[in-house]
């Protein structure tokens, strides 16, 4: 099994039992970027080994986790340029 079965399975979970008990190893805040409509949301990273799924909740009911980008890291530190972009698609 490789990260992409890793990060399919913190997907999983999130959506079948939410966040609260992932920890930042799995799923961490990134940060809050300002979306395609203007407003900051919140864009959230899913982690497994050095790959990063970037993405953000979408408060329109129901409520979901898009996910428009990954990168594959070799440091913890985001890119921000990357995260605005998610956060704008997101915002679309």
């Amino acid at each position: 099994m490789g990260a992409k079965s890793n990060a399919g399975r913190v997907l999983d979970h999130l959506s079948e039992n939410g966040f609260q008990d992932l920890n930042e190893t799995k799923f961490k805040t990134e940060g809050r970027c300002r979306s395609g409509g203007g407003t900051k949301i919140l864009v959230y990273a899913v982690k497994s080994y050095h790959l990063r799924l970037y993405g953000c909740f979408r408060d329109k009911s129901p409520r979901k986790f898009i996910v428009p980008e990954g990168a594959i890291k070799k440091d913890n530190k985001a890119d921000q340029n990357q995260l605005k972009r998610v956060a704008e698609k997101v915002g679309e």
